[in-house]
C-alpha cells in the first residue's frame, strides 16, 4: 500500500472538480488514514443529502 502525500491541496481540490464533472455523482470526499474528512466538495445545485459532519469520527 503508498503512502498518500496531502501537501498540495490544490491537486485534490483540481481532482475532485473533474470528478464531480460526472453526472452521476452528487459529493466528492477524501478522507484521512484516521476516518477524517481531509477534502470534499458538493456538485453545485444539488441539495446535500447529509451534512458532511456525520460521517466524522467513529460513527460506524
Amino acid at each position: 500500500m503508498s503512502n498518500l502525500s496531502f501537501e498540495n491541496l490544490q491537486d485534490w481540490r483540481s481532482a475532485i472538480k473533474n470528478i464531480l464533472n460526472l453526472p452521476e455523482l452528487r459529493f466528492v470526499g477524501i478522507i484521512c488514514n484516521t476516518g477524517c474528512p481531509f477534502e470534499g466538495n458538493d456538485k453545485k445545485g444539488i441539495v446535500p443529502i447529509a451534512e458532511i459532519d456525520q460521517y466524522k469520527g467513529d460513527q460506524y
